[in-house]
């Protein structure tokens, strides 16, 4: 996927389903097996693989990709933010306005 954001949610399931699928065959699994390790139905291993599944719950993916051991790319869906210069004063601490008198 070059733009992600060219691509609806259908679609997007749609090519996750198939790089699943290239993944379980490059692992020589079946989708019974794949199924039992991710504890899905192999109907709905199917209906994700072949791209007729409209939606899929976001515990289903992330049981398939613990499945087939890609479970560590969840990190990049959201990538933590890096901390704030301004949570680094602590929390306790006020921004204090200071005002400057006209002379």
């Amino acid at each position: 996927m070059k733009d992600v954001y060219q691509y609806s949610t259908t679609e997007i399931i749609r090519i996750l389903g198939q790089r699943a699928r290239a993944y379980r065959i490059r692992l020589g699994l079946t989708q019974k097996e794949l199924a039992e390790r991710a504890g899905v139905s192999v109907p709905t291993l199917q209906a994700f693989e072949t791209g007729q599944g409209k939606d899929i719950s976001f515990s289903t993916l992330l049981r398939l990709l613990r499945g087939l051991g890609q479970l560590d790319g969840v990190n990049t869906l959201l990538a933590e933010i890096a901390e704030s210069p301004y949570d680094l004063r602590g929390s306790q601490e006020q921004v204090k306005r200071v005002r400057h008198s006209k002379r």
